[in-house]
């Protein structure tokens, strides 16, 4: 969370090619670190988990700087929003981890471990749409919401650029829902192809994953994470809900749309409630 405010700050000065510097330097050296420890100690379980927190250190150490000579002369005021920043944006990451696990675990308890890997290997196709739209969700936009926080501007570009992803996602949706079984095969190959109805099932989630990460760029613009989290928690009781009440068997063919419907009411209630706002 340190990490990511600091790199905020970068990415409201447009400063995207040091950011992502600092961010690739840190992952390469971390992961050859982590390579030759693997080595040496021959897949210690702590050199396992340390992969995962060392290029956050690394990056934390080349940050400094930044934080030292750039930031707010307030040192006070400065470590209190860094604190409040983390503190949130720590609760908001964990529902996120929670609600993407959630899936895996409702439907290995209910049925098998193999339609868990099938369904896994076909969100992993929507995620690959989803990454690339991430540089506009994520990066860009991050910058356009925060200039108009600081300016007092109200959230009509927030639902201009909403239904821009929309019309610009449509497309790919529909393209996804009918070739499914093409991208199975080029993708991931023959041997996952029963995962192609499942694929199918996803496909809203071209439009709809685009349109919530909007959402939530939007909300950690506007310094408001906590209800992110929220957002996170109300769709995992939804998913839960919705597998409990259907009969296993209806779950078990439609557990790709049981995963959509959270983000479909999610999404229309925000637009809803922004629509309001702006009115």
């Amino acid at each position: 969370p340190l990490n990511t405010f600091i790199l905020s700050i970068m990415d409201k000065k447009f400063d995207y090619v040091k950011s992502a510097v600092y961010e690739n330097i840190a992952s390469f050296f971390g992961s050859v670190l982590c390579l030759l420890l693997l080595v040496y100690y021959q897949n210690n379980i702590y050199v396992l988990a340390l992969r995962e927190s060392l290029p956050s250190l690394i990056l934390l150490i080349l940050l400094i700087p930044f934080i030292s000579f750039k930031t707010q002369k307030r040192k006070k005021h400065l470590v209190k929003k860094i604190f409040k920043y983390s503190i949130n944006v720590t609760f908001s990451r964990a529902s996120e981890i929670f609600f993407y696990k959630a899936p895996s675990f409702i439907i290995s308890y209910l049925f098998n471990n193999i339609l868990v890997g099938l369904f896994n290997r076909a969100l992993y196709i929507i995620n690959l749409y989803n990454s690339l739209m991430n540089v506009l969700t994520q990066k860009i936009l991050f910058v356009v919401y925060s200039k108009n926080y600081n300016s007092n501007s109200d959230t009509s570009s927030f639902l201009k650029f909403n239904f821009l992803i929309f019309i610009f996602s449509i497309p790919f949706a529909i393209i996804m829902y009918f070739f499914s079984d093409s991208f199975i095969l080029i993708l991931l190959g023959k041997n996952w192809i029963e995962s192609s109805y499942l694929l199918k099932q996803l496909s809203p989630l071209l439009v709809l994953l685009p349109i919530f990460n909007n959402l939530k760029t939007y909300l950690y613009s506007i310094e408001k994470q906590s209800l992110v989290f929220y957002r996170y928690i109300v769709m995992s009781i939804i998913f839960l809900f919705v597998s409990i009440i259907f009969k296993k068997d209806i779950v078990y063919l439609y557990i790709g749309v049981v995963f959509v419907i959270p983000f479909l009411i999610i999404v229309l209630y925000d637009f809803i409630k922004f629509r309001n706002e702006k009115t």
